[in-house]
């Protein structure tokens, strides 16, 4: 195959953008629905799959370059973690309290408890349990990680009823 930066006239250092562009430039020339005659409109297709092929390989590679020069995402610190967390999830806003706290490098018994609230404010009492009783382990005369330990698995065992299944399959499907 040839270089697929070449077959799109872009240099190599050209950016996603800059393929797009040229992409969508060359496919508007040679499409096969613009060419009169069945000779051309094969040429034309001919060129089209070379032209597909090359935008996603051109893609991908300019894709990495810029992957290779974003910095990572910022990880907080465990205190930082905790605080956002605790924040997000009073705003009832489980799926991001969830990504927090998986940024983040170190965990204690707080970042357990919290992480157990945002899988069971998601519907996943399963997990849930298994964090909060992380939390206990790490602070066995804690009677609030207790309680969510119990709770947590309670909901556990309700899901794995049929009617319970009924209701988290209800509860997934309104949430969408």
């Amino acid at each position: 195959m040839q270089n697929p930066f070449l077959t799109l006239g872009v240099p190599e250092t050209a950016t996603e953008q800059q393929v797009h562009l040229a992409y969508r430039r060359l496919v508007k020339e040679c499409h096969p629905d613009v060419q009169d005659g069945d000779a051309e409109k094969e040429r034309a297709q001919a060129r089209l799959i070379a032209l597909n092929l090359a935008y996603e390989e051109a893609m991908r590679r300019a894709g990495a370059k810029a992957a290779a020069h974003t910095p990572s995402p910022r990880l907080y610190s465990l205190q930082d973690t905790n605080r956002l967390a605790r924040r997000l999830l009073d705003q009832r806003m489980f799926d991001s309290a969830l990504r927090v706290l998986e940024r983040c490098a170190d965990a204690d018994v707080t970042w357990h408890y919290l992480r157990g609230q945002a899988l069971l404010g998601l519907g996943r009492p399963a997990e849930a349990h298994d964090a909060f009783r992380q939390a206990v382990r790490l602070e066995p005369d804690n009677n609030d990680y207790r309680r969510a330990a119990l709770s947590a698995f309670t909901a556990a065992k309700r899901r794995q009823k049929p009617l319970g299944r009924v209701g988290a399959w209800a509860h997934n499907a309104l949430r969408k």
